[in-house]
């Protein structure tokens, strides 16, 4: 049994580590916006300012820090 994460849940401000299909290493970032089942997220890291992600692309996604 394996039961779908509701992404749409993530908050805009949330600290976030995603590992994806289009990268062999995880992203990290904030998440600026959610909607249309896609994640925005900013970040510094791996040469990366900015990603969009659709949701069916997303592997894992840990909240490393929740919005204030």
């Amino acid at each position: 049994y394996t039961e779908t994460p509701d992404y749409s849940q993530v908050k805009v401000g949330d600290v976030v580590e995603v590992y994806h299909t289009l990268s062999n290493k995880p992203n990290y970032g904030i998440v600026q916006k959610n909607s249309s089942n896609m994640l925005s997220i900013t970040c510094n890291i791996n040469s990366i300012d900015a990603f969009c992600i659709h949701y069916s692309h997303i592997k894992s996604l840990t909240i490393l820090k929740a919005a204030e």
